[in-house]
């Protein structure tokens, strides 16, 4: 009887952790195939599959991490005028990410992420009144971020 409580107790404990495991596996599965996606759409010029995918190689989500292959999508996005690529280069650059930090470069693409929110929001401005302005929020990121700092580590 003893050894069969012991069954019991093993089985009660590893289904939950077969059960974990699994999901994990399925939730990686999903991860992959959405990188291919996104890989596709960005071959073709999609701006916002370029700085996704970007933004999968940065934090290594269904893809390796690889700090070059996320800074040359963000760098793509840029050329398409993705205010959300110049911040998050800046914020590669000021953590050195991949890359010694560079705190003027950082600056410059904190700046231009600003520039470019700030035209995109003057295009769109009445079209989305409860739409944060951006080039503002922007800013406002940078300035929080302060001249000479590294933040996020």
């Amino acid at each position: 009887m003893e050894r069969r409580g012991q069954v019991v107790i093993l089985v009660a404990i590893l289904i939950p952790v077969a059960l974990l495991l699994l999901a994990v596996a399925v939730d990686a599965g999903r991860l992959y195939l959405e990188s291919a996606r996104l890989e596709r759409a960005a071959q073709a010029g999609d701006a916002s599959s370029m700085f996704q995918l970007g933004q999968m190689y940065l934090s290594g989500q269904g893809v390796a991490q690889n700090f070059h292959n996320a800074r040359e999508w963000l760098e793509r996005a840029t050329l398409q005028g993705l205010p959300e690529a110049f911040y998050q280069l800046g914020l590669i650059y000021n953590r050195g990410q991949g890359t010694p930090v560079d705190q003027a470069k950082a600056r410059d693409l904190f700046e231009r992420a600003a520039q470019v929110a700030a035209h995109v929001d003057d295009r769109n401005r009445g079209r989305a009144p409860e739409r944060l302005a951006p080039g503002d929020a922007f800013l406002q990121q940078y300035v929080e971020v302060g001249e000479g700092q590294v933040v996020g580590g």
